[in-house]
């Protein structure tokens, strides 16, 4: 039961993550300076990070993966409080790329560092959420 609290943050997660590539899907040369990050829009064809995609088995990977964790998600009822906000966190950024992937063919990616590849707020879930169930594994107890 706790976990449907989890559900409108995992919506509040894709919703941001989406409104915002919506605003620079829709002001393509749009480039706004932040600290030490540049925003603006960039197509991401490939995999994480622009990584190759290998033909269409890397579409079928992600989808199957993002089945798998929600099944993982919604089957583990004695989950510790972090391994469930590390899966949240993995379903949020997993749902959101794989929208843009539906709808647009290809992931919009809007962040520069300038010092790594340009990526977008679900991949920042993503890459959040396995460092958070990598410590649950390493350090942490998987039940309450």
């Amino acid at each position: 039961m706790k976990k449907l609290l989890y559900i409108p943050v995992i919506i509040l997660l894709i919703s941001l993550d989406q409104l915002i590539k919506y605003y620079f899907n829709s002001n393509p040369e749009k480039l706004i300076h932040f600290w030490f990050l540049e925003l603006n829009l960039l197509k991401n064809y490939g995999g994480l990070f622009g990584l190759p995609l290998f033909g269409g088995i890397f579409g079928q990977i992600i989808i199957l993966t993002i089945i798998t964790l929600l099944w993982f998600w919604v089957m583990t009822t004695k989950s510790s409080y972090f391994l469930t906000c590390g899966t949240s966190l993995i379903l949020s950024g997993g749902f959101s790329n794989l929208i843009d992937r539906i709808y647009q063919g290809y992931v919009i990616d809007y962040i520069n560092p300038g010092f790594w590849p340009v990526f977008n707020l679900g991949d920042a879930y993503i890459s959040i959420g396995v460092v958070v169930i990598i410590w649950v594994v390493l350090f942490g107890k998987f039940h309450n």
